[in-house]
């Protein structure tokens, strides 16, 4: 599954940068969040959620997320970990969809306080923000024993080399034996 627009598209000019910003405070949104994640399906079906101001993060858009979650199918009282979480996007969807409990692992400080930011927006409960690397989160669940049925794993194109093979070797311990993992990698044509 691809992202329609990787690493958040072209930088922007100064000019797209202001109206960004005119366009949040008149949403009343802060001005270091940005409603770039579709709306959500399932029990937040339309509610949209924030993402984190720059390029870095690059939000799964609401198509992506609608066409994974068909193959994946229904995900009720599932526990779900959300690896390099980002916005929390696939994660947040998974639990709008009835999943019991959810883990965000995210590296970046700005984006885990925006993910808690659309946890309470949305008044999810069940969740918990580790602001962790992924390698050293996996090492610390497959430690205590934590299993997942579902595992979204969304690393950064460009790092998908560095974290291959720790991700090969730790995934496996804390997926649950019928678990399914998903891995959102840049289509190569």
């Amino acid at each position: 599954v691809d992202s329609p627009r990787p690493l958040g598209g072209p930088p922007r000019d100064a000019r797209g940068v202001a109206q960004d910003r005119r366009r949040a405070a008149q949403c009343g949104e802060r001005a270091h969040e940005r409603p770039r994640g579709g709306p959500l399906d399932g029990s937040r079906k339309g509610h949209r959620i924030s993402a984190p101001k720059g390029v870095v993060t690059r939000p799964t858009g609401d198509r992506v997320r609608e066409a994974a979650f068909s193959l994946i199918g229904p995900v009720e009282d599932a526990t779900v970990l959300d690896l390099f979480a980002g916005s929390g996007a696939m994660g947040l969807e998974a639990l709008s969809r009835g999943a019991l409990r959810c883990v965000f692992v995210e590296r970046d400080r700005e984006a885990c306080r925006v993910i808690r930011g659309n946890l309470e927006k949305l008044r999810f409960t069940g969740a918990l923000v580790l602001n962790r690397d992924t390698a050293s989160a996996l090492r610390d669940e497959r430690a205590r024993g934590h299993r997942y049925d579902l595992v979204l794993v969304d690393p950064p194109y460009e790092e998908w080399e560095h974290y291959s093979a720790p991700l090969a070797e730790l995934l496996p311990a804390v997926l649950e034996e019928d678990g399914v993992d998903v891995h959102q990698v840049k289509q190569l044509l």
